[in-house]
Formats: structure tokens, C-alpha cells, sequence
């Protein structure tokens, strides 16, 4: 019970790395301050992009099963079917059970790269 007990500590105190499922399209839901949710579908640029930034930040995540309040959700797909949801907040990002904080330069690059290039049209809008 010992050995397991430090086993837990040591994966507490080192960090996990995100474990994510291979994706090909994602749709994006933008929560406004004024209860509006826009939603759209991600181009294979914004995919690609937001891939790679996946990518090159898998240190720092920690486990953590409730959600932070969110300001753009974008459900990640393999083959038309929903492998994963990454929550993204104003101080951090969620994938799956795993958090990683953002730093504001993060922040704004995950904004640019999920809100621009995409259409909306008013009938994706919710009040």
C-alpha cells in the first residue's frame, strides 16, 4: 500500500502529458458574455494548427475532472464521431480529464487560430 501510495505522489508532482486520440475535423461553439453561442465548423487549416499547438504543449497538463467555465468548446472528430472535447477558458484549456494552464500570448494564439478563417451564419446562433 506504501509503494503505491508514493507511485500516486510521484505522478502528482511530475505532471502529465496530454494522451489525445488522432482527430481529422472539429466544430467549434463560442460562448458569449451576453448568453450567445456561436457555433461553426473548423476549417482543415484551423485543425492542422490547432493539432500542432496540441502537439508542442504536452507538458503541464494535470488531471482534473470538473470543467472550467467556457469560453470556446471544440468537439474533436475521427471519421464523423466526437474522440475528444477541448474546453478552453480565459486562464486554461481542458482536454478530456486533463488541464494545462495558459499564459495570456497562449490564450490569444488559441483564440486566433480557432476564431479566424471560419463562417458564421445567424442560423448557427443561439440567444
Amino acid at each position: 500500500m506504501k509503494t503505491l501510495s508514493v507511485l500516486f505522489m510521484v505522478t502528482l508532482l511530475t505532471g502529465c502529458r496530454l494522451d489525445l486520440p488522432a482527430f481529422d475535423a472539429g466544430s467549434l461553439a463560442e460562448f458569449h458574455a451576453d448568453g450567445r453561442v456561436v457555433k461553426s465548423e473548423l476549417s482543415d487549416f484551423q485543425i492542422k494548427t490547432f493539432s500542432e499547438w496540441l502537439r508542442t504543449h504536452q507538458d503541464g497538463w494535470e488531471f482534473r475532472v470538473e470543467d472550467p467555465p467556457p469560453r470556446l468548446m471544440v468537439n474533436l472528430k475521427r471519421g464523423g464521431a466526437i474522440v475528444a472535447v477541448a474546453n478552453i477558458g480565459e486562464r486554461e484549456i481542458k482536454v478530456k480529464d486533463h488541464v494545462r494552464v495558459l499564459a495570456p500570448d497562449e490564450r490569444a494564439r488559441l483564440g486566433t487560430i480557432l476564431t479566424s478563417f471560419i463562417e458564421t451564419s445567424e442560423a448557427n446562433q443561439a440567444p
